[in-house]
């Protein structure tokens, strides 16, 4: 289930905009500015995280988002006795009414739990009060409280199924600063955090795999007396080819810091011929394979990460690290120790920054089927960086079944994919 097209009309009281999406999973909005691309990725973003008091604010007349069933939705502001009320409506459905959808927004479920923490915090004293800022920043503890909604008020199915189905994400201009928390006026460098997620997810499959090597370890010397007492039809170049690519697997997951180089040395050819070798070899190359199958996934996402991330990088490069999750550091500068040079974070230029933060969220936060919202990816970017971001994109896309809008001015950043371009055009045309 994915969105087919969108229909906006009377934008800021004057655009009419049709998009339809691409069969190929990306499409590139264009536009002079001021014809609404950035609103237009916040509204779908805000509609689909239930910030409907947010979608309200935007002037436009009705809104038309049709999904490839072919179901639709249709979006209006209705001014009721001086108020503005967002209201939605699905033409297929039997009872065919506007629902108001403010009553839903997470801002009236905050208002909503704000009441009732101080009436706790009456009796309890300052307790609840703590619990309650903590959960008023998390924005699953508010999709929880959506979810266990039940009422005569409540969405109607034809909505949830939808806002359940479709993951949007917004990718936004200014992505180097992230907020601690909703109301928090504190911020921490995006790429910082990414590092640590990372890091995070890196003893998360190490713990996997541990936990399969300790198991496969105490059990070993019995499975492999049982394997000792049949007999095999293996030969050693059969044992020589396994262990050739063991060899080889281990050095694509040490290349990207998932195993250290220390001790990892080449797997020498098995020359006896001797089946009860044979046996033992073969038990040790299948317990080797299931010890590393934890690092499949991860893998495959840290090789292309690093892979596009570096070839933008200029006399730098960027790698895996348990420690850190990731870290720049100079290909041509070294200490005394004749280490590479590290490279905090905070002494990336902006558009370095901007490439690592878009990349690793594409890649590594947001989950299969998602769709992601991009504004303006070519902010802060050299050219020759902007010429192969299409293609790049198409790669995670295909490799995390990915669907991406992208709000652009460059024609740079656009190449020879003008084909997968929709235009939004102004009262003059």
């Amino acid at each position: 289930m994915k969105i087919e097209s969108i229909i906006i009309e009377g934008l800021f009281g004057i655009f009419t905009h049709e998009i339809s999406f691409s069969d190929d999973d990306i499409t590139i909005i264009i536009g002079e500015n001021g014809l609404g691309k950035t609103v237009l990725l916040e509204m779908l973003d805000n509609i689909f995280k239930y910030n409907f008091d947010q979608v309200k604010e935007v002037t436009f007349k009705k809104l038309t988002i049709t999904f490839t069933d072919k179901s639709q939705w249709l979006l209006q502001v209705h001014n009721e006795k001086g108020q503005n009320r967002l209201k939605i409506r699905n033409p297929e459905s039997a009872k065919n009414k506007w629902i108001n959808l403010d009553e839903h927004s997470k801002s009236a479920r905050r208002n909503r739990l704000n009441r009732r923490s101080y009436l706790i915090e009456n009796e309890n004293g300052d307790v609840v009060e703590r619990v309650y800022r903590h959960y008023d920043e998390d924005d699953i503890f508010i999709q929880k409280l959506i979810n266990q909604k039940k009422s005569r008020n409540q969405l109607p199915n034809w909505f949830l199924e939808k806002v359940d189905h479709i993951k949007i994400e917004l990718i936004e201009t200014q992505r180097i600063l992230t907020k601690h928390g909703k109301n928090d006026e504190k911020y921490k460098s995006t790429i910082m955090y990414c590092a640590q997620d990372l890091k995070e997810k890196l003893q998360s499959y190490s713990n996997k795999a541990q936990n399969i090597t300790a198991n496969l370890d105490s059990t070993f010397p019995n499975r492999v007396i049982e394997k000792l007492n049949k007999i095999t039809t293996l030969t050693s170049d059969d044992i020589n080819e396994k262990l050739n690519k063991l060899n080889d697997r281990r050095k694509e997951l040490a290349s990207v810091g998932l195993l250290t180089n220390i001790n990892l040395e080449d797997i020498q050819n098995l020359k006896k011929n001797e089946a009860s070798v044979f046996n033992f070899i073969s038990q040790y190359i299948e317990d080797s394979k299931e010890k590393l199958e934890p690092y499949n996934e991860i893998h495959k996402q840290l090789s292309l990460f690093l892979r596009i991330t570096n070839a933008r990088l200029k006399h730098k490069k960027i790698s895996s690290c348990m420690n850190n999750g990731f870290k720049v550091q100079s290909t041509i500068l070294y200490d005394e120790q004749g280490s590479p040079l590290e490279f905090p974070f905070e002494k990336l230029s902006s558009g370095e920054q901007h490439e690592i933060i878009l990349f690793y969220k594409l890649i590594f936060l947001y989950g299969k089927g998602s769709l992601v919202l991009i504004d303006e990816p070519e902010l802060s970017l050299h050219i020759s960086w902007q010429n192969n971001f299409i293609n790049d994109i198409k790669e995670i896309i295909s490799q995390n079944n990915l669907s991406v809008i992208i709000a652009t001015h460059s024609p740079d950043l656009i190449g020879n994919h003008w084909n997968l371009t929709q235009k939004l055009v102004g009262l003059e045309s």
